[in-house]
């Protein structure tokens, strides 16, 4: 049976691999909407807030506006 350690240095060898067959540019996309989702997840509300502040929009069951984040390619 294999040790932690070793089940541990087996996933980050893996890990590694696969990084390597994803490729440089591909692996650049998916940080930035890691990124992105990351910073929406956690700002969203404030930013939220923001935009109803500035357009006098208060929230309701009816309507309500939502920080939606948009990818683009480049």
């Amino acid at each position: 049976m294999k040790t932690p350690s070793q089940r541990k240095l087996a996933l980050a060898v893996g890990f590694v691999l696969a990084l390597t067959a994803i490729g440089g540019a591909q692996f650049k996309q998916i940080l930035k909407i890691i990124g992105v989702g990351a910073a929406v997840s956690h700002f969203g509300p404030d930013i939220n807030k923001a935009v109803n502040s500035l357009t006098k929009h208060k929230d309701t069951l009816a309507y309500a506006t939502k920080v939606v984040p948009i990818i683009s390619r480049e």
